[in-house]
This record gives C-alpha cells, structure tokens and sequence, in this order.
C-alpha cells in the first residue's frame, strides 16, 4: 500500500491557528463584474504522508496569491478536499462530508473542490454526485490549482483538471506547517501493479524528483531550522530506478546524511522486493538515519501474496526481516497487512497470523479489502464475507495489541537486568513523543523514569531530556532546575556537556503587551492563560510598566516559532531576550 494511512485532516497541532478574514488580502476579478471575497481557505486532508505533504503545497501556493488558512469550512471563501481513494471507505467519507459542507453552504459565494485521489479515479462523476461542486483536479494537476479557482470564481463553472498523466517535476513550494520537522516528497507514482493498489492509476508511473532538486530543498530546511525530515514515496526503495542509473536510494540516503543542521532521517514506504542489505547497513552505518523501517507484509500467505502481485514469498520476507535484525539489533519494525482479500481461505489467514507472531512487530497497520476500480483483483469475486473480514480483522489487532505490550515488558526484565540494550529502549516511548513535539507528556515520562529507575546512567540522560523538554515548553526556570540537577548528581556523564550548553544560551520569551495599570496586564495575561499559553507578567525595577510575556525559550527559533502562532490569533508582538 502507498503508505502509512492517516484518517484524520492534518491535526490541529500542525494546522495553523484559525485566522480573521478581516486581516486577510482581497481578490478581485474585474473581467467579470464582479469582487468576489475569496479571502480565505480551508484545506481537510484525507489519506497518507503524500496527501499532507500536497496539501502543504496548495496552502503555499495559496498563500501567495493572498489567501489565509482558515480551520473553519463555515467561515472559509474557498474550500478544498484533498482526498484518498486506496480505500472505498476513504473514498465515500470524503464525499460524504463534502455533500454536507455544499448542503450547508447559504446564500455566501464559496469556491468548493476536490483534490488528489479520488478527483483522479472519479473524475466528471463528482460533479454529478455532488452538486454544487467547483473544482476537481488530480494529483498532477495541483500546481495548477491556483488557476484553477480563478477560472471558477470568473465563469462560475465547473472545472475539471484530471489531463496530465505526469506530475510536473517543479521544485516544491517550501511552505510547511512546522517548523522543526517535514515531509520531503523525493518521487511520485507508482510502477508496482500490486492486483489490489490503485495508486499507480491515479498518481502514475514511478516519477522520481531530481536529486538536485531534494538535496536543496533538504538545504533550504536545515537553514529555517527544520531538525528532522521524512522522505516520501509510494516506494521509497526504488528511488532512482527510473533516472538511468544517476543514483539510488542509499545513495540519496549518503547525500543526505551530510546536510548540516538535519539531525533525523525518516522514510516511508519501503517495498519488500527492492529492500536490502546495503539499505539495513546505511541504516545502522548513518549517523542521522533512524532506526525504524515501515516494510509492508500484507499477507503471510504465498498464495495470496502471489495473487497480490507482491514479488516475494514470506520466506523472501522473513528472510530480509533476519537480516535487518542482524545488521540493527533492536531496529523498530512496522508494517500493513489486508485482510479478507478474494480467495482468502482460513488457512491463508492463518499463516498470516502465524507470521506476525512469529516476526513481532513494534506496530501493524491492518484494513479490510475493499475492491478498488481498474485494480486486477477487483476482477476477482470478493467472496470473503464482510463479517469474516471484521472477525480476522480484529483477532490481528488483538494479536498486535499483546505483541506489543509483550515487548514493553521485555524491555523492562532487560533494563533491571542489567542489559545495556534495555537503556534505550526505556527511552523509547519518551523519544517518540518528543518527535511528535509533544514535550509536555514526554516531560511526565522523564518524571516517571526518574523516579522509578535506579540506574545512573538511565537518570542522567532522563534529567537532560526533561530539561529539554521543558525548554521546548518555554518553561526556563524549571529547565534550568532539572540540567543542573544532572551536572550536580552525574558529572560524568555524556549528557554534561549538553546541557551546560542548553544553560548557556540566552533566555527567549515573547512579549504580547505592556500597560501602565498592572489590572490591565493581568487581564491580558488570564486571556492568554486560557487560549493555553504560559503567560506571566514581568516588571523591570524602577519602572512603572508591565510587560506581558508569553515562554521562556533556550533558542530564538522556538520563540520565533511561537511569535508566528500568537500573530495568527491577532497579538502584536516582539521577541525579547
């Protein structure tokens, strides 16, 4: 499959804050007579990595041409789906919402559309599904999108953009929706032809991006303060095969290891048939690289695989699993698997819950078949029941849910034995939600590790993660407490020299206000507190004034980063040192 699938729009904590049109630009179009208030947009994303990444790209475009994000498709001029179609489920629940929004839409003039995968499968069918519909544009038409809401919002016409078969090899618009990490899109399409996968009929052949084109976009990144990147594709392994032998995977992979300020490497998806041992020691030889692979199984059973059109046997996968495992001990391993496909017998289901007990892993992602149109398989009688497919459905997911508790408790019979092994992976859940820049809960982890575990070493690196979190939290003071608490109990420890250095640099904050009548800065301050920010008061000695403060930051770019978020909700601001 195209990859790890996300049900939801983007999450709020990546979205921009919701925006007051009155701030926002105007367009107008005097061809027709008329000022139309296309102000500004709503973008919901459906589907995987590759639609976040496009949607990212449309917002930028956009943006450009003097529109604002809104979060609320009511108060939007312009409202756009950017959708999935691997799945019937995905397919249907975009269109359904979109009928809702065009029900509701009033008497107020709104440019809605539909974008991405299913605009591609669907096409001119849309319109008549969904009346009212302006626009409806495939993935290799997105550049032109733009465009294409001007010629609806001039006509006030249907306009369906579904013509190119390839995706214009453009250098990316360099918008994101976060600051510190990215998805970089280093290829397009697909030449796989799995029997159940419509993805290279709507997205197209393999189409791999300029290696130029990635290195620099990476580049410009590392320069805004990005720190982690994930590389996106629909197989990420075979980057390269398509552009004569000019480079591959690894050495992408090679080339980007060296970009300075990047710190974390991710990739997704990989496909099993063009993974390798080169690929598993670039992991573990690559500094910057994580030790995570995402290798879609889909089914333990040849049979099926082979009506699939996988490539492989599970013996081939099993295989590439052994190795991975003996190059990166530990290497967190995750994968898909489709139930219920056509022919599925309970013998073949059984193999493949045989096969995730055996190969255990970190995480599974598991859906029901669903007929996909021009797909082989939809050639296929679907002839496993919808009530097997949920049973054998949910028995794998039970399964993963105690494989996965299993292996939190093995990690910690290893760490009270003793093994060095066991250090990192009690980390493990700490780790990941720093990556999700959730600091506040990894925060509470570190607390928890603190407190209950022994070690020295394992303390030291928890005291400096919390200190890290707390700086990221804008929480200065009690960052400060917790990094000198590890240089006074372990002074010999590696984190040290980290975090003398985080102690070292200045104090960042954002002020909002400054007020003569202290009444008046602690009713800003209560307003902020409330919209979830730590805000406080700070009076200078010998002067009169009140300044309302919001973090206190060990680095300017995450006082940049929430300057940016006060401004969206209408605050003046400063960055103060």
């Amino acid at each position: 499959m195209g990859g790890v699938r996300q049900n939801k729009a983007m999450p709020n904590s990546k979205r921009r804050e919701n925006l007051s049109p009155k701030n926002s630009a105007t367009f107008s179009s005097p061809e027709s007579g008329m000022t139309p208030k296309c102000q500004t947009v709503y973008i919901r994303t459906f589907g995987c990595q590759m639609n976040v990444r496009d949607s990212e790209i449309i917002l930028g475009m956009l943006q450009k041409e003097g529109y604002l994000e809104t979060e609320s498709p009511k108060e939007a001029d312009v409202v756009i789906f950017n959708t999935c179609s691997v799945r019937k489920h995905a397919e249907e629940r975009a269109i359904s919402n979109m009928g809702m929004l065009l029900k509701a839409r009033g008497k107020k003039e709104k440019i809605f559309g539909i974008v991405g995968c299913t605009a591609q499968a669907l096409k001119k069918d849309l319109f008549s599904r969904l009346p009212g519909l302006n626009i409806v544009c495939g993935p290799a038409n997105i550049y032109d999108i733009p465009d294409l809401i001007k010629k609806a919002i001039k006509k006030d016409t249907q306009v369906l953009a579904v013509d190119r078969v390839k995706r214009p090899l453009l250098r990316d618009c360099s918008f994101r929706t976060d600051n510190l990490k990215a998805y970089v899109s280093i290829m397009y399409g697909c030449n796989n032809f799995c029997s159940y996968c419509i993805v290279p009929y709507v997205r197209g052949r393999q189409l791999s991006r300029p290696l130029r084109h990635i290195i620099d976009e990476v580049k410009d990144l590392a320069s805004r303060g990005c720190r982690e990147i994930t590389l996106l594709g629909q197989n990420v392994n075979s980057y390269g095969q398509d552009l004569k032998g000019k480079t591959d995977f690894t050495g992408l992979l090679e080339k980007l290891n060296r970009v300075a300020g990047i710190e974390r490497i991710r990739f997704m998806t990989s496909h099993p048939k063009d993974a390798s041992k080169r690929l598993f020691s670039a992991m573990r030889d690559l500094s910057k690289l994580c030790k995570h692979l995402h290798l879609p199984l889909q089914s333990g059973s040849d049979k099926i695989l082979k009506l699939m059109n996988r490539g492989y046997s599970f013996s081939d996968y099993s295989g590439l699993i052994e190795c991975l495992r003996k190059i990166i001990p530990g290497c967190n391993i995750t994968t898909d698997i489709i139930v219920g496909f056509p022919q599925e017998s309970e013998a073949d289901f059984q193999k493949t819950y045989q096969a995730m007990q055996k190969i255990r892993f970190d995480q599974a992602f598991i859906f029901k078949y669903s007929p996909r149109p021009k797909t082989k398989a939809a050639e296929l009688e679907d002839d496993v029941p919808l009530k097997v497919k949920q049973k054998r459905n949910n028995m794998l997911l039970k399964l993963q849910k105690i494989t996965s508790a299993v292996l939190v408790m093995l990690c910690v019979l290893f760490l009270f034995s003793g093994n060095a092994f066991a250090a990192n992976k009690v980390f493990r859940n700490a780790e990941a939600l720093i990556l999700k820049d959730s600091y506040s809960q990894a925060a509470k982890e570190c607390e928890r590790i603190i407190a209950r575990n022994p070690r020295a070493k394992v303390k030291a690196k928890a005291y400096y993660l919390l200190g890290i979190c707390l700086l990221k939290e804008g929480k200065f003071d009690q960052a400060k407490k917790n990094l000198n608490q590890l240089l006074r109990r372990y002074p010999g420890s590696k984190f040290c020299q980290q975090a003398k250095a985080a102690l070292s640099r200045s104090s960042f904050s954002v002020q909002v206000g400054c007020f003569a009548k202290e009444a008046n800065a602690r009713r800003l301050r209560g307003e902020l507190i409330n919209l979830g920010f730590q805000a406080y008061i700070s009076k200078l000695r010998g002067e009169d004034l009140y300044r309302v403060r919001v973090g206190k930051f060990a680095g300017r770019q995450d006082a940049r980063s929430l300057e940016q978020r006060l401004k969206t909700r209408g605050y003046p601001t400063k960055i103060c040192q």
